[in-house]
């Protein structure tokens, strides 16, 4: 299995911010200029699709009449089959090695810490976006089977985590963290006759 490392999420110097459009009627829009992401998850839980979403801060609000796009005609949404836990999800690696407990859930966030419109007297729009540091967390759910993740945790070792999302096509993409440490614990039986499950944070 080949394993691809490609784009990656990182502090830098760049402030990239989108211009976004709602449009009401065939004449109602509203326009926010310098949209920058501050957030943004991922989701894969046992029964479910694969699922994210994502905050953007706007420097500024504005009504019109037309809109403002210059790109022509906007593009329609894929109309693939969405990307379940099933087909859709590879098993969990550790060091790019698959972990041999089974996955449950897993949450993925990054945030843009100290993201924020830089705003001055004499005007409602902010003047500048400030970019903040970059902030990765998330958690992972699994069925307690062994130590092997406990000793992660209990030795504060980095690990590599990463798993695949997958579409219908067989295209997708590896989600890649490359110095995850796990932490704070909780393993937990729910009651009699049920399963003993783990969850750590990362």
């Amino acid at each position: 299995e080949v394993k691809i490392r490609g784009s990656y999420v990182r502090n830098g110097v760049d402030v990239t911010t989108f211009q976004i459009e709602k449009q009401f009627a065939p004449a109602l829009f509203l326009n926010y200029g310098g949209a920058m992401v501050t957030s943004g998850s991922l989701s894969a839980q046992v029964g479910g699709f694969l699922s994210g979403s994502f905050n953007f801060l706007a420097a500024s609000e504005n009504d019109n009449t037309s809109t403002l796009s210059t790109g022509g005609t906007p593009t329609p949404a894929p109309g693939g089959r969405v990307i379940d836990t099933v087909t859709g999800f590879s098993k969990l690696e550790q060091n790019d090695t698959p972990i041999s407990e089974v996955t449950q859930g897993l949450e993925l966030t990054v945030t843009r810490e100290g993201a924020r419109g830089q705003y001055g007297i004499g005007s409602a729009s902010a003047q500048g976006m400030a970019r903040g540091s970059v902030l990765v967390s998330g958690t992972i759910t699994i069925y307690f089977l062994n130590f092997t993740l406990y000793q992660l945790y209990k030795n504060e070792t980095d690990s590599i985590i990463s798993f695949a999302a997958i579409d219908d096509t067989g295209a997708g993409y590896i989600i890649t963290l490359p110095a995850v440490t796990l932490m704070n614990p909780w393993i937990v039986a729910g009651g009699p006759d049920s399963d003993v499950v783990s969850e750590f944070e990362l």
